[in-house]
């Protein structure tokens, strides 16, 4: 039976419920012929009805929107609800073929990520309540032909392709707004879970150059900030007028600028090497104490400088 025929017979049995079951009811108040029991009976069958029809119907818009899982569920409340009796018989075949449909492609959804036993067990159900229907026996032959159907896919196999992918994107979102760092945990998740991903290899690769790119540039400047203290450090102060005046002399003590600590240095300097002459000079005066004073050299007699 078509899609079109099935939703056609589905709307005339919704309309044609509630009339129906009125007038057995009225007959039963007008002749007499049915106790009260009987009454409160089909109004319960009634109700039931109402609440499958409802159900039908949201089963039928889970189905539209590819939600076969939910829409099974609906259906199959939907056939408890409706009484077994010969009354409902277009109501109840109606309901059946919407859970075979529903099976069906939960079945075929199953079989693309890895439940087989799942999708086996929902075509045995439509083909025990429909052993001739043609798309149960055509996707139970799929799940027994390997080459339609991969034996090794597994469940959780497709649930780790979802993973890799989404963790894929988030790594490259980090990588592009620069977030280095997560980037690379994200793909280190990737490989954890696919341990051969080369899409993975190579993000971490780009991680690893950029990373690269930057210490470089770190290496330069830090390189060139430590190049420029250095030569900062010969920088002589230039004190002012106000504090030099017209010679070095008037430089105070604690003033700590070039040309102070130049003259400082050379006086130390000078005191070493004074000191220094003294001791070779005393040497050689010691070893001359018997030569006559014409015989010592000129450069051997001190002369005390102002």
């Amino acid at each position: 039976m078509s899609r079109s025929s099935r939703t056609a017979l589905t709307l005339m049995a919704v309309a044609s419920s509630m009339p129906a079951t009125i007038s057995y009811v009225q007959a039963g108040e007008g002749g007499g012929s049915y106790s009260s029991l009987a009454q409160r009976e089909l109004l319960r069958r009634q109700d039931a009805v109402t609440e499958g029809d409802a159900l039908l119907i949201e089963g039928r818009a889970a189905y539209a929107k590819g939600d076969y899982q939910q829409a099974v569920d609906k259906y199959r409340q939907a056939l408890d609800r409706v009484p077994n009796t010969p009354m409902f018989e277009d109501r109840h075949k109606s309901y059946v073929e919407h859970l075979s449909d529903a099976s069906v492609a939960l079945a075929i959804q199953h079989r693309k990520t890895g439940k087989y036993a799942e999708a086996r067990t929902l075509l045995e159900a439509v083909l025990a309540e429909d052993p001739e229907s043609i798309e149960a026996k055509r996707e139970m032959g799929y799940l027994d032909d390997p080459i339609r159907t991969n034996p090794a896919l597994t469940y959780e196999h497709t649930q780790n392709v979802d993973k890799v992918r989404r963790g894929l994107y988030t790594a490259e979102g980090n990588y592009n707004l620069g977030k280095y760092n997560e980037a690379k945990n994200e793909y280190n998740n990737v490989l954890r879970v696919d341990p051969y991903n080369s899409a993975a290899r190579r993000g971490l690769e780009r991680v690893s150059v950029a990373k690269s790119d930057y210490y470089r540039a770190a290496y330069d400047h830090t390189r060139a900030e430590l190049l420029s203290q250095v030569d900062q450090a010969w920088e002589i102060s230039v004190p002012s007028n106000d504090v030099l005046g017209e010679d070095n002399r008037n430089l105070p003590q604690d003033q700590d600028t070039g040309i102070a600590q130049i003259t400082k240095n050379s006086r130390k300097s000078s005191y070493h090497v004074s000191i220094s002459r003294i001791q070779r000079l005393k040497k050689q005066l010691t070893s001359s104490d018997n030569a006559p004073l014409s015989s010592i050299p000129q450069n051997l007699i001190l002369r005390e400088k102002v």
